[in-house]
């Protein structure tokens, strides 16, 4: 099979996995249950946040998830509370994102959870490289860059991808190595 079709087959199936519907029903073993986990929020907002805000709420934004990243505990298991970064819908440059997300361990009662707060595909995000982190879960976002590893996982346990869309280079040009990739996790 040429690189490109493979490419494309991947594209296809995230695309339906994304487009799958936003219900899933309890016990049904096609989709994982997130169960109802205690998190607090914070909220990013790539125009009107302000990085010296609480992020609490979509009127207290932040400006980076870099800044919002940066507010989850690194390297401790979480207890007592999860995280929800609540992504405003933009575009989010790749200044104001971590360029290595690591380190951070959710639990299932306390994961990290990185949404879409205005629905699936409204948050545009660069490449995202994840090492080391634990229960993460990527909710209705559209990843996009050139080149390779356009949304990378190492070392990674229990990761969710839903209604997430991965975009790389124009596969007829083949400059796009690996859109999706996991490995060591």
């Amino acid at each position: 099979m040429k690189p490109a079709s493979i490419i494309s087959a991947l594209l296809l199936t995230i695309a339906w996995l994304g487009c799958a519907s936003a219900t899933y029903p309890p016990g049904d073993p096609r989709y994982y249950d997130m169960g109802a986990p205690i998190l607090s929020d914070l909220w990013v907002d790539p125009v009107n946040g302000n990085d010296n805000a609480s992020g609490a709420t979509r009127a207290q934004a932040l400006r980076t998830v870099r800044e919002a990243w940066g507010r989850i505990p690194i390297g401790i298991t979480l207890a007592g509370t999860g995280y929800r970064i609540m992504l405003a819908a933009g575009t989010y440059s790749p200044e104001a994102a971590p360029s290595f997300w690591e380190a951070r361990y959710g639990t299932y009662a306390y994961p990290i959870i990185i949404q879409a707060a205005d629905g699936a595909g409204t948050a545009l995000m660069p490449s995202m490289n994840f090492f080391d982190c634990r229960y993460l879960y990527l909710i209705g976002l559209t990843i996009e860059a050139d080149g390779g590893d356009v949304l990378h996982f190492a070392s990674c346990d229990h990761v969710l991808v839903r209604q997430t869309q991965v975009v790389g280079s124009d596969p007829e040009t083949y400059n796009v190595q690996e859109a999706l990739k996991i490995n060591q996790s």
